[in-house]
């Protein structure tokens, strides 16, 4: 500090800006005290009602975090004076979110759980609190990354964003409906609930990530049917936003039916396609050139991402499903090293995770304990901290924000029982407790369902498939129940029901001398609660009927009517259905090039723009 230049030694001049404060760490306990005094009831000046519970409080407080009681309180409003407000009626604020939200005036900490973020985002819209209304966005936003949130549950946030003005979370919530565009239209609340007006936003997207432009016809097509009466003078309008150019004749017949025909619209639309179809110009002719919207690929799309394995085919494939074929993506980034068989890979929040697995290098072959991820959008493979144990063969499962590694081969050939979970979060592994010795075993397939990561491995030399789930919380395995099974069975995840499908060997349909050994019996995955916590087993589910099933290198299974098909422990939605009354079993011959090339590749179901690696 200098003299002024006045000479007055009295007035300093600061010849630079303070850019630093001074902490008092003995006043970081204020809120701790204030959360006491407000617990004893000292000095709180308001009750504030809700529900017919009353909470007492600081108007202070309440008004420094919520612009409405801010409003309320300074505003010369009669609360202002009060020492009691009542809030009730209010269809946004419930007891338990005004709870969570005071809680959080007083300490800065909201907590929340995915079964009351929702309540708690709502209470927080309609008292303006801002701060808790941003902290319940980001954990949504999280609980979409790491896949806590049914697919029912996505129209409900996206509806309850635009209903506050939540821009972002409103963002958030169609990327990931458009993502799993597929799963979300099978639920009740798109047939319930979808607009007309959204549905016709959802079908110009570009990123609408689905296997086949079928599926969005099947799905434009069930909403119709849901409520055909109301809804049919939509059908031309949403029909015209589908890329119905890509959508084979038998599907067409097979879906646009009589009574959509009778819209003149959709009927000049629909012989338009067929003749277009009849000419074999697929990307030519006459309409094509006057709706090039109906003939033109999505941008991404979601499909079958093989990487690695014993194939001539290059590092990284896709499964086209308008070519039916495995198609080399020539500028997918391969990993630093000739080679890599017999790994696992997993999809989580965009990004491919890929663990341990063969290494080939100097053409030597050697077990390894390393973990890459891959960025879709950098194209880049990166490096992550290695497991703790070399693993082939290894089961993944993503919940709460853990990637678990479960079993696997050691380097001796040797079926491992430890298990050990990635903390996407923190980057580091942790070793959890090794699977119970009589369910690890041969082929282990894993599936995060209900809180727990159940897995199933196989007893060839019994003939046996167990199943046994493990709770983080607890950090403890239990055995859950064992079936027979000629051949190792898969857990998958359907429509948020977990299945367990096993094989018995039955007479060949097909007269051979031998057996088929992978006739499937699908089992489902049932909880009970006993009151002192949960158990599970599997119960054969006779619904299930597996007739019709064909006898295919593809391990076909049926749930209901549908026709699913297992690549490399990846399920995969075949779009055959068995109709009714049929006979003769379907036919899967146009998906057979999907078994081939697969030896010892890591398959997962993955939503990018394929067309951009060729």
């Amino acid at each position: 500090m200098d003299l002024d230049q006045s000479g007055n030694s009295s007035v300093l001049s600061v010849q630079h800006e303070l850019t630093n404060c001074v902490d008092f760490p003995q006043l970081q306990s204020l809120a701790t005290e204030l959360d006491s005094l407000r617990h004893e009831g000292a000095l709180c000046d308001v009750t504030v009602t809700v529900d017919e519970r009353q909470f007492r409080a600081h108007k202070v407080v309440l008004a420094a975090v919520s612009d409405v009681f801010r409003a309320m309180f300074t505003g010369g409003l009669k609360e202002a004076s009060q020492s009691e407000v009542v809030l009730q009626d209010e269809v946004d604020l419930s007891a338990e979110g005004f709870e969570i939200l005071l809680d959080f005036a007083y300490s800065a900490k909201l907590n929340l759980t995915v079964d009351n973020v929702f309540e708690v985002l709502a209470s927080a819209c309609h008292l303006h609190v801002a701060l808790a209304s941003e902290g319940c966005i980001d954990f949504i936003g999280r609980c979409f990354d790491e896949g806590q949130l049914a697919f029912d549950d996505y129209l409900k946030i996206s509806s309850m964003a635009g209903n506050y003005g939540l821009d972002r979370l409103k963002q958030t919530a169609d990327h990931h409906i458009a993502g799993n565009f597929g799963e979300v239209s099978r639920t009740e609340d798109f047939l319930e609930h979808m607009t007309a007006h959204s549905l016709g936003q959802f079908l110009i997207r570009e990123d609408l990530a689905v296997a086949s432009e079928v599926e969005v016809l099947s799905a434009v097509v069930s909403w119709l049917h849901h409520d055909l009466a109301t809804r049919i003078h939509h059908s031309a309008s949403l029909l015209k936003k589908v890329r119905l150019g890509l959508v084979s004749s038998h599907h067409l017949v097979d879906l646009i039916d009589t009574s959509l025909l009778a819209v003149s619209q959709v009927k000049s639309l629909f012989d338009q396609l067929m003749q277009h179809i009849a000419l074999h110009s697929p990307v030519s002719g006459q309409l094509a050139n006057r709706h090039p919207e109906l003939f033109t690929p999505r941008v991404s799309t979601k499909s079958l991402l093989a990487i690695g394995g014993q194939t001539s085919l290059g590092f990284a494939r896709y499964f086209c499903s308008h070519r039916q074929e495995w198609i080399p993506l020539k500028k997918f980034a391969q990993l630093p090293f000739d080679g890599v068989s017999h790994h696992s890979v997993i999809a989580v929040a965009g990004k491919i995770f890929l663990v341990g697995g063969v290494s080939t290098e100097y053409r030597k072959s050697q077990t390894q304990n390393f973990f890459y991820a891959y960025d879709v959008v950098a194209n880049k493979w990166s490096r992550l901290p290695s497991m703790r144990v070399e693993r082939s063969h290894v089961a993944l499962a993503h919940m709460d924000g853990y990637i678990y590694a479960v079993g696997g081969k050691d380097e001796k050939g040797q079926w491992l029982e430890t298990v050990e979970r990635y903390d996407l979060s923190k980057g580091k592994w942790q070793t959890v407790a090794a699977m119970v010795t009589d369910v690890s075993g041969m082929h282990p397939s894993a599936v995060a369902h209900e809180n727990r990561i159940f897995v199933s491995a196989a007893d060839l030399t019994e003939g046996v498939q167990y199943l046994s789930c493990f709770d983080p919380a607890t950090n403890t395995w239990r055995a859950c129940s064992r079936v027979k099974t000629s051949s190792p069975g898969c857990l998958v995840r359907l429509e948020g029901g977990c299945l367990l499908v096993t094989y018995q060997a039955v007479t060949s349909k097909l007269g051979k001398k031998e057996k088929w050994n992978h006739c499937p019996v699908v089992h489902e995955v049932t909880t009970y609660d006993h009151g002192q916590g949960q158990s599970h087993t599997i119960d054969r589910v006779n619904t299930h009927d597996q007739s019709l099933v064909p006898e295919s290198d593809l391990r076909p299974f049926r749930v209901g009517c549908r026709i699913y098909l297992l690549v490399n422990g990846a399920c995969l939605d075949s779009r055959t259905n068995v109709e009714e009354g049929q006979v003769y079993d379907v036919g899967l011959d146009a998906w057979t090039k999907l078994s081939q090339n697969i030896e010892g590749t890591g398959v997962t179901e993955y939503t990018f723009n394929a067309e951009s690696f060729l």
